[in-house]
This record gives C-alpha cells, sequence and structure tokens, in this order.
C-alpha cells in the first residue's frame, strides 16, 4: 500500500506548479498579446481609421491651397498682392472653421510648401502614409531651401524613405534631416563641399544648415 500512498500524496505537489504556469501565462498575455482574428480585425481598423484622418488632413491643405490660388488669380501678380491675399484667405480660413487666423495662416503655410515645394512628400501625405505632425516637422526642416534642384532632390527622396522609416515619431524625423546637409549637394551634382554654404548657390544655406542642426 506504500507505493499508492506515496503516489497520492505527491499528486498534489503538482497543483501549485500548474497555478504558477497558469499565471505566468496570463503575464506573458498581458504583456505580449497574441494575435487573433478579434485583434487583428481591430488593429485593422485602427490603421485605416488613421490613415483616413491623415489623407483628410492632407486634403483640407489641398482645398486651403486651391483657395489661396483662387483669389491670388484675381489680383494682380506681386509678391505684395500675395501676401495680403495670404492674410485675406487666412481670414477666410478661420472664420469657416472657427479657429484663429494665426492658426488659420499656419495651415495655408503648409498648405502652400505641400503644393508648391514638396510636392512628392505632399503625394504621400494626401495617400495618408505620413500623418500631419510628421509632415510639419518635414516642412520646417526644408523650409529655409532655397536652390530649386536641391529641394527637388530632397522632396524625391524624401518621398521615397518617409514610407521606409521604422517609426513616425517626431524625433526619427529629427534626426534623419539633420542629416541631408551632408549628403545632398553630392546628389544633386552640385557644390563639392559636403557641408553646403551661400556659396553653393543659395544665399540661405548657411542658416539653413544651422537650423538642421537645430534640436527642436
Amino acid at each position: 500500500m506504500s507505493g499508492p500512498l506515496v503516489i497520492l500524496e505527491h499528486m498534489f505537489d503538482f497543483v501549485p506548479q500548474v497555478e504558477a504556469v497558469a499565471r505566468f501565462d496570463e503575464l506573458v498575455e498581458r504583456h505580449s498579446p497574441s494575435t487573433t482574428a478579434e485583434s487583428a480585425a481591430l488593429v485593422d481598423r485602427i490603421c485605416a481609421a488613421a490613415r483616413a484622418e491623415n489623407r483628410e488632413a492632407a486634403a483640407q491643405l489641398v482645398a486651403i491651397h486651391e483657395l489661396f490660388t483662387y483669389r491670388l488669380s484675381r489680383c494682380a501678380e506681386s509678391e505684395d498682392w500675395a501676401i495680403d491675399t495670404m492674410d485675406a484667405v487666412a481670414a477666410e480660413v478661420a472664420a469657416a472653421l472657427r479657429i484663429s487666423q494665426g492658426l488659420a495662416g499656419s495651415r495655408l503655410r503648409y498648405a502652400r510648401a505641400m503644393c508648391e515645394r514638396l510636392p512628392q512628400v505632399g503625394e504621400v501625405f494626401k495617400a495618408g502614409d505620413i500623418d500631419y505632425r510628421l509632415f510639419q516637422t518635414i516642412v520646417y526642416r526644408t523650409d529655409l531651401i532655397t536652390d530649386d534642384d536641391v529641394l527637388a532632390a530632397v522632396d524625391a527622396q524624401l518621398a521615397v524613405n518617409v514610407v521606409r522609416w521604422p517609426s513616425m515619431t517626431h524625433g526619427w524625423a529629427r534626426r534623419w534631416t539633420r542629416s541631408w546637409p551632408r549628403r545632398m549637394p553630392m546628389r544633386c551634382g552640385g557644390a563639392s563641399s559636403a557641408r553646403p554654404t551661400a556659396r553653393s548657390g543659395s544665399v540661405m544655406w548657411g542658416t539653413a544648415w544651422r537650423r538642421f542642426r537645430a534640436v527642436c
């Protein structure tokens, strides 16, 4: 009888181990949830909503730019008229959206950047592949590039690379764009120096370099 009694006695030793395994599995599931059909469907809905939100934000900028172009076409072609038109359109957008004129003016500037300076990045934005905040970072980091050839090369390079970035964070965009001035002159076949200056064809390159290096 000693055999069955020993087995019966030690059978209860496995109960705490089973409970420990169950608690461990629960801990793993809590911190690293497994993918199920239901969770995958919900994540897909989240991604679709985010892309739709990005597309809507870009569509708003497109409409603002079209309004600006329309108002400007009804005025004389001069820099002063363009500035006055920007102020007038900003006021018009502010009243329509019930936002401040400063915020409306900011959206107009981003609308012009998307359609006039960075059209290829703008297409990526309109497709919903990047969000408004990342687009703002890109515009800020390229704002002082005045050489058309360099700007076009930066725009094309960004349009290709931005969708490949592992993280669409402000910090990642800042680190990536900080290295542009060291690379773009060689790619454009322009200046021989790796560090752009005013002599490379753009009077703003020196300031642009400092902005690229700056920490936001």
